[in-house]
């Protein structure tokens, strides 16, 4: 009995050991550790909070003093009134890239809105990237391509042996070719969007007419945005980034993204 008794006491001499050094441990190091995540957290909640003060208060200037890039920047449309002036004489050449990736079920609506664009067609070069694996997408979009072709638009379509690069190496293949050094401006579309028709005519001008200004970058619009209370939960969140964040910037000449699509360089 007293040897079965001295072995239990020990055991728990050791565990009672072990929770000792455990118990300072905790103190000693990790509550120190937490509370500095803890400050810190607290440091960037702060610093975020007054970041988006500072833009809501960029913005609510911007919109009081009616600063719109029309008012801001100097616009002009391309289209003259002379009769003795050829319709494309003062519009740029410009290439339109469409990157696509096995998205078969919206390819052909991208490709079709942009070769609807109001532009003069001997100003125009849309480049389709199909870097698709799956073969329904690659013949939907070559059977696209083929159609608008027919109709008189300029349209190329490129496929690469790899996809090194992804979208971004696509886009810089696309850059490649001869056909491109004629192109003034850059448009980039995703195969999910479908421009207005107007697009290049309300974007082009304010990089013609303004030196100082590097890139366009347009809004978006979702077509499902009505669809459900998720989808327009998900609608004002994105709307917050171009209302606020990159109109803040732009208005600034502060930080500004291109959101690589819908945007004009």
């Amino acid at each position: 009995m007293a040897t079965s008794s001295g072995g239990l006491f020990d055991d728990m001499n050791v565990l009672g050991v072990i929770g000792y050094v455990l118990e300072k441990t905790r103190f000693i190091f990790l509550v120190p550790i937490l509370n500095l995540l803890v400050n810190l957290c607290q440091v960037i909640s702060l610093l975020l909070f007054i970041d988006a003060a500072y833009m809501a208060i960029v913005v609510a200037i911007v919109k009081i003093r009616g600063r719109t890039p029309q008012k801001v920047l100097k616009w002009e449309s391309f289209k003259s009134d002379d009769v003795e002036l050829a319709p494309s004489s003062n519009h740029p050449m410009v290439l339109i890239q469409i990157p696509i990736y096995n998205e078969k079920e919206v390819c052909q609506l991208s490709i079709r809105a942009v070769c609807k664009l109001s532009w003069p067609l001997d100003r125009m070069i849309v480049q389709v990237l199909d870097d698709s694996t799956d073969p329904h997408s690659k013949e939907l979009v070559r059977l696209e391509c083929k159609k608008w072709a027919s109709e008189g638009i300029n349209i190329k379509s490129e496929v690469r042996d790899s996809r090194n690069g992804y979208k971004a190496g696509a886009l810089t293949a696309g850059m490649k070719h001869s056909y491109v050094e004629g192109c003034e401006y850059v448009v980039i579309f995703d195969a999910d969007f479908q421009p207005e028709p107007d697009f290049l005519e309300r974007t082009v001008p304010f990089l013609v007419y303004n030196s100082e200004i590097a890139l366009v970058q347009a809004g978006w619009k979702y077509v499902n945005a009505n669809e459900c209370c998720m989808t327009r939960i998900q609608e004002m969140s994105l709307n917050y980034h171009f209302a606020v964040e990159q109109k803040s910037g732009s208005s600034i000449h502060g930080f500004f993204g291109f959101n690589g699509t819908a945007g004009v360089w």
